[in-house]
């Protein structure tokens, strides 16, 4: 965002090269503002005004239908099956009532949204590092492609000797 003295300096620096016989696409540019953003200026219209939109959606649902979606997902039946599980599962009984990215939407809103799975989640782990300080110390295995090699595999030290090709 640019400051209000900026943007006085800005319009000073346009009005001068315009005066000069510049044109006001050219004079932008260099400045490097679009020819909107320095009209909005020359009007006087230097704060943001937007505040995003106050309507609600037709759609929306109650209060009511939000509880009821809660209870359905909350139900001992459905307490360990995500909305991406659960809309097909309804949808094969004939019922429809949230769509799941609804669903995961009032899930996150009530921060219930977690793992909702009887297992444990998976938890990700760096493999520990391997540190050579001296040869012999860490060894590898490589397939290598060579022709006197046949697609053998060789075994490497760490600074990538080849020391024997199996």
């Amino acid at each position: 965002m640019i400051g209000e003295s900026d943007r006085r300096q800005a319009r000073e620096l346009m009005g001068d090269a315009m005066q000069q016989g510049c044109r006001k696409v050219k004079a932008c540019e260099a400045l490097g503002v679009s020819v909107r953003t320095a009209q909005r200026w020359e009007r006087g219209c230097s704060v943001d005004r937007r505040k995003g939109s106050r309507a609600m959606p037709a759609n929306r649902l109650s209060d009511a239908e939000r509880a009821r979606v809660l209870a359905v997902l909350n139900a001992p039946a459905h307490c360990d099956t995500s909305p991406n599980q659960l809309v097909p599962m309804l949808a094969d009984r004939g019922e429809y009532i949230a769509s799941e990215s609804t669903m995961y939407r009032l899930l996150r809103e009530h921060n219930m949204l977690m793992h909702r799975q009887a297992s444990v989640p998976v938890r990700r782990h760096e493999p520990t590092p391997r540190v050579a300080t001296g040869a012999n110390q860490v060894w590898s295995w490589d397939i290598v492609r060579h022709e006197a090699l046949l697609d053998r595999v060789a075994v490497r030290d760490r600074h990538a000797q080849a020391v024997a090709a199996v």
